[in-house]
């Protein structure tokens, strides 16, 4: 699958005289994007892994009621999550997944329904991460470097 995507960038005002609501605005990304995620994804596949990993065994000791864990549900995949938004921004955005910059706040909390409550695969789920790293990368004074 290619990583170079057309994404659509909702527009919140509604156009004078429009028949729509809204209207949506093509964002072609720009080679050094393509590359920075492609790279990114690569570098931290470890921690996506981990998520997985983690989700599978919550998974599995959910219906242990005996089990110390049953009680925290999916939380303990909560720092792996952490980890790996650390790692996609290279520790310049934050600690935790809730930090990510305005705009990407709903790509984050997509990943997160995607993820724990859907139970989606994750190369499905990736994507929102992937959606909110190109928010980062999208700022006009974006501190991620050109990897």
């Amino acid at each position: 699958m290619s990583q170079f995507n057309i994404h659509h960038k909702r527009i919140l005002e509604k156009p004078i005289e429009s028949d729509f609501d809204d209207t949506t605005k093509s964002i072609v990304p720009s080679e050094t994007e393509v590359r920075v995620v492609a790279n990114r994804n690569l570098e931290c596949k470890y921690y996506m892994s981990g998520i997985d990993n983690c989700r599978e065994k919550m998974l599995n000791l959910a219906g242990d009621e005996k089990h110390e864990f049953h009680k925290y549900g999916f939380l303990p995949c909560k720092r792996l999550v952490d980890a790996h938004y650390r790692c996609l921004t290279e520790e310049k955005y934050g600690y935790s997944l809730e930090d990510v910059p305005e705009g990407g706040k709903e790509w984050a909390d997509e990943f997160m329904d995607c993820a724990f409550k859907k139970l989606a695969p994750m190369n499905y789920c990736r994507r929102y991460f992937d959606e909110a790293l190109r928010t980062i990368i999208r700022l006009p004074d974006t501190k991620l470097s050109d990897i």
